[in-house]
């Protein structure tokens, strides 16, 4: 069932985007080769919104058709600066500090979303039954913004409180994100930051990422990028993961139209580790 609702909100997002410009993400038709083995994926992470003078209503995805997807579904209610959603809200740990690798390799970056993402995006993935719910605050001032959530899942002694925060100052955004996840009377943590600069043609990135509440290892990236042309940006990645290889990823992005793109990616882990993935994209 929550895979026939993630495939209809996916085929739904343009048409949505093009009828009601109330639409922001993308989605992504490729193929991810790994292993010798080839495989196909239709990828998205978006959000739809309908909203009137305070109240609304968001629909969301993340992840591709299969498995590994997590949907989105909330009530929202909306005053200057504040947002309140409740229902099935996005966890605040996954609003600030992305992981390059799931810019330009998102199927291959699923398969680690632990090592990056909340608690309730990590169970949903990989447990059975794990329906996070909850509620979430936001709250954007000029170029910060402070987001809040709580979940809990039903018929499981899990509770999973994130606080987020990211400021942009000048050429140069911060990012930082805690999680406290307690489970069977203990609690965990999942921690993160990120700090990112952009030059004229180049931007330069490091994130660190702590995600001890998923049972993940501790990972260190430095990623660049520079745009090489109208509409063409490549994307270097070192990432380190502890206890394994480091990582070296390339991406290359080249725009066919405003609204879409070609997506190139490749990384190894050392020996004969490698992946690559291509795929076509489409922004709304």
């Amino acid at each position: 069932m929550r895979a026939l609702l993630f495939s209809l909100v996916l085929c739904l997002a343009p048409a949505f985007a093009l009828a009601e410009r109330r639409a922001d993400g993308q989605i992504a038709l490729g193929v991810l080769t790994q292993d010798d083995t080839a495989t196909g994926f239709l990828f998205g992470d978006f959000t739809l919104s309908l909203a009137g003078q305070y109240w609304g209503a968001e629909l969301g995805a993340f992840g591709v058709v299969g498995r590994l997807h997590e949907t989105y579904a909330n009530a929202t209610y909306r005053r200057g600066p504040h947002k309140v959603s409740l229902g099935f809200p996005r966890p605040a740990f996954d609003s600030v500090a992305p992981a390059a690798l799931t810019q330009i390799m998102p199927r291959y970056a699923l398969d680690r979303i632990g090592e990056t993402r909340s608690r309730a995006t990590h169970g949903t993935m990989f447990e059975s039954d794990f329906l996070p719910y909850g509620v979430s605050y936001d709250h954007t001032a000029g170029h910060s913004t402070l987001s809040l959530s709580l979940h809990g899942v039903p018929d499981q002694d899990v509770v999973i409180a994130g606080l987020a925060a990211q400021m942009q100052n000048g050429a140069t955004r911060y990012a930082v994100a805690a999680e406290a996840v307690a489970q069977n009377d203990t609690t965990d943590w999942n921690l993160k930051g990120q700090v990112s600069h952009q030059f004229e043609q180049v931007s330069l990135g490091l994130s660190a990422y702590d995600a001890a509440a998923n049972g993940q290892p501790q990972v260190v990236a430095l990623s660049a990028s520079h745009d090489v042309g109208p509409g063409s940006r490549v994307t270097a990645l070192i990432r380190n993961t502890q206890g394994a290889d480091t990582g070296l990823g390339i991406g290359l992005e080249q725009a066919i139209t405003p609204r879409s793109q070609l997506l190139l990616g490749a990384i190894t882990g050392g020996d004969r580790d490698w992946a690559a993935s291509a795929a076509l994209t489409i922004s709304f």
